[in-house]
């Protein structure tokens, strides 16, 4: 998965679970900031990658990568996350933890840290 879709998949599941949005996110995997702005609720995401200047939109279930063109899918239950991005054909899952998310990408050893701020 491309990392800033990661970050804005960690960005999107962080608010849904916390109902707060933060401002940006911290991919320790990359030792990198991602800056993100917009709406996030359950029935409606519209945020803005500031890096790439482009959107991620749509519903949890059908959500749209403008930068990647590409489609993804996200159901949160608790403060567990499972999705897919097609563009990728990568199913990931993960967890919220306060201002901390864990990816991991389904098929590899890859896991990924975030820090919400």
């Amino acid at each position: 998965m491309h990392p800033n879709t990661r970050a804005g998949i960690a960005y999107i599941v962080s608010a849904l679970a916390n109902e707060v949005a933060g401002t940006g996110v911290f991919d320790y995997a990359q030792c990198k900031s991602f800056s993100f702005s917009g709406t996030v609720q359950r029935d409606y995401v519209s945020i803005l990658d500031h890096e790439r200047r482009c959107h991620i939109t749509g519903r949890c279930d059908s959500l749209y990568d403008q930068g990647r063109k590409t489609q993804l899918s996200l159901s949160l239950s608790n403060n567990h996350f499972t999705g897919y991005d097609v563009g990728d054909a990568q199913q990931f899952c993960g967890d919220v933890n306060g201002n901390t998310v864990m990816l991991h990408e389904k098929g590899s050893t890859s896991r990924f840290t975030f820090r919400i701020f």
